[in-house]
């Protein structure tokens, strides 16, 4: 029953800041400029917290112009922190209700609920990231390793992985799939 809702975390480890994941409802904004950068104030706030809180019940003291900009544009928003093994990753957060009530203790729950599930899936993602990542990592040690054996071999499997990928985006494959076949 809420206005709109979105999580916002890391897309990926590299990334000093939380960007929105998932959204609905935030037709009117540019979510890819929605940031929360990692040394933020706002973050250090969260911490604090466990449970869903109103954005405009959080403190304000020390925080930065952007950081205040965000908690004005969702003052009226609920926030809940994401945790996985005591570590906050992120944050889920409902829009004010269509009806204009406010959250009940069983909404604030359910939002509980969202948050648990949210770190769980996120942190599954991350790992499958971190799979995928060592998996083209042994594929390049491996590749060096044949080059290294066969020198008159040497540029070519990664100069056909290279016109395999650029000929694959140009006939419009999604990005997923360039990379499995550059891979």
């Amino acid at each position: 029953g809420s206005s709109h809702a979105f999580i916002m975390a890391r897309e990926k480890k590299t990334q000093n800041y939380w960007g929105v994941l998932v959204e609905k409802g935030l037709r009117s904004l540019n979510t890819e400029q929605l940031r929360i950068y990692l040394d933020s104030n706002i973050i250090t706030i969260l911490r604090a917290f466990r449970d869903p809180i109103y954005l405009k019940d959080l403190p304000k003291d020390n925080l930065f112009t952007d950081e205040l900009q965000f908690l004005k544009q969702f003052e009226n928003d609920v926030v809940c922190p994401i945790y996985t093994k005591n570590k906050i990753i992120g944050m889920v957060v409902f829009g004010p209700k269509v009806t204009g009530t406010k959250y009940t203790l069983e909404e604030f729950n359910l939002i509980s609920v969202v948050a648990n599930q949210s770190a769980f899936i996120l942190e599954q993602v991350q790992q499958s990231d971190e799979y995928r990542d060592q998996f083209a990592r042994t594929v390049r040690a491996m590749l060096y390793a044949m080059e290294a054996k066969f020198a008159f071999n040497k540029g070519h499997l990664i100069r056909t992985a290279n016109y395999v990928s650029i000929t694959a985006k140009r006939l419009g494959f999604p990005i997923s799939e360039i990379k499995q076949l550059g891979l």
